[in-house]
């Protein structure tokens, strides 16, 4: 059979359509952004364990925390390890955060909404992986009109929703801090001694379990108020601000040793830098012999024996990873933990005034 130009020519115009439809096929098409209805979750698909970095900023302030191990540091603050609980607080309440209505999708309009990029009133929230692509993203706007939520968007789309409840997201880098450094059972305390120049004192519970003055002067009244806080002040310590202790110029002049249950001594160390009360703070471990003996299990051990053996063991594991956390680190106190860590032996007994008046 001959083929004629015509043929030939309509062959060919066939072929280039085929190709044409052929290509498209493969050529990736951007997906169309589905609109939420009301009550749907703003956020879905994020998975924790997939984030590496997050970042979270409003106007001037950032924040970022980065996983390190089994946790998250925070970076504007030297790195110091972040409250596993609060990155779980933030991360649950991204999830569930719900739409109420649809608003826009016009770009044109994110500045108003302050749900722009730069907009000084959008709180930013990005959850990134460990190549630091974005996984997701949060804009928190400005109040709705409606004053019950914000306006808020994805950072990798368009649409302009108004939550179902106002949002407000810490911002702050300290506000992620894990800012416990001690948290003992108040009934492990055994002995509290505190060095001072002003005058040294030592504190502990009798057979009674009252706490008590040691060698205390007969002829002074003792303030049981002020004595139990400074006795209690080691079991709960918490920091309001945190620096690497090469970074600060401090002279500790102060020192509080509290024994616990287990043979453990935790030190503070007390600096005063104007009206602020800096601490460093070290565990001292159990003796050798007694982590050795506490390893050896006998067959005449009776159950108290066992108990005790269990303490030195756990309180020396606990040593240990307190002073992994605190070593290199200084930690500012709040006003009320510090009034208590530096009080006096002189204040530790009731003024003259006091006793007249009752």
């Amino acid at each position: 059979m001959r083929i004629t130009n015509k043929k030939l020519n309509m062959l060919t115009i066939i072929a280039i359509v085929l190709t044409i439809i052929t290509v498209s096929l493969y050529i990736p098409r951007p997906e169309k952004e589905i609109t939420l209805s009301k009550g749907s979750y703003l956020a879905g698909g994020l998975t924790l364990d997939d984030i590496a970095t997050i970042n979270i900023s409003k106007g001037k302030i950032k924040t970022t925390l980065k996983k390190r191990d089994n946790g998250f540091v925070v970076t504007e603050k030297n790195n110091y390890p972040a409250d596993t609980r609060k990155i779980n607080e933030l991360y649950t309440k991204v999830l569930d955060i719900k739409v109420e209505n649809f608003i826009t999708n016009k770009k044109a309009n994110y500045k108003e909404l302050g749900v722009s990029d730069d907009s000084k009133d959008a709180t930013i929230i990005s959850f990134k992986d460990d190549k630091g692509k974005l996984i997701s993203g949060l804009i928190v706007g400005k109040t709705s009109d409606n004053g019950r939520g914000n306006y808020v968007r994805l950072m990798n789309k368009s649409d302009v929703y108004i939550s179902d409840i106002i949002q407000y997201f810490n911002c702050e880098p300290s506000d992620y801090l894990n800012k416990t450094i001690t948290k003992l059972k108040t009934s492990d305390v055994k002995r509290l001694d505190v060095i001072d120049n002003t005058g040294n004192y030592s504190i502990n519970k009798n057979s009674s379990g009252e706490v008590v003055l040691l060698n205390a002067p007969k002829d002074k009244k003792i303030d049981k108020g002020a004595l139990n806080s400074v006795f209690n002040s080691i079991t709960s310590l918490n920091f309001n601000d945190v620096s690497k202790a090469s970074d600060k110029s401090l002279d500790f002049k102060r020192e509080v040793i509290c024994e616990v249950e287990g043979k453990v001594k935790y030190h503070i160390y007390i600096a005063k830098q104007g009206e602020d009360t800096w601490i460093k703070a070290k565990a001292e471990e159990p003796k050798y012999s007694d982590i050795e003996n506490s390893r050896r299990i006998s067959k005449n051990d009776t159950e108290s024996d066992l108990k005790n053996k269990s303490k030195v063991l756990d309180a020396g594991e606990a040593a240990k990873k307190f002073n992994k956390m605190t070593n290199g680190w200084v930690y500012k106190l709040a006003s009320y933990k510090a009034e208590a860590l530096n009080k006096k032996l002189s204040d530790l007994f009731v003024k003259d005034k006091d006793k007249k008046g009752k």
